[in-house]
């Protein structure tokens, strides 16, 4: 289940207007083609497929808000995700943590669901 010419600045990206996200949110994209958010001192974990709603979400962390009253924690059927060093060496998944999710390059990863969701928080 649970394993980012501009008119004003509103248009800018979120790490061009000073946006930082707190080190306790972490994504990781696996090789499936989800996603799963965990915002560990909320104890918020959820799947996603798609990625255009995942960066939704992201820019709602990003501008200061909680999860507190968002839907489909799956935090108690699996608990904290471990980050696997080996198995993401491997392919099986890539993590970025906090501002890391804010200051991507336009570079493409080559994996669907990550370019897929850097690519949605530019809209």
């Amino acid at each position: 289940m649970c394993g980012t010419v501009f008119a004003d600045e509103r248009e800018l990206p979120l790490r061009k207007r000073g946006k930082k996200m707190k080190n306790t949110v972490e994504v990781y994209f696996d090789n499936g083609g989800s996603a799963t958010l965990q915002v560990t001192d909320e104890q918020y974990c959820h799947s996603y497929e798609d990625m255009e709603q995942l960066a939704e979400d992201i820019k709602i962390l990003a501008s200061g808000e909680n999860t507190n009253s968002w839907d489909g924690n799956e935090w108690g059927e699996r608990g904290e995700m471990e980050k696997n060093v080996e198995a993401d060496r491997n392919g099986a998944g890539i993590w970025f943590v906090g501002s890391e999710l804010l200051e991507k390059d336009d570079k493409e990863m080559g994996w669907a669901n990550a370019d897929g969701f850097f690519s949605a928080m530019k809209k």
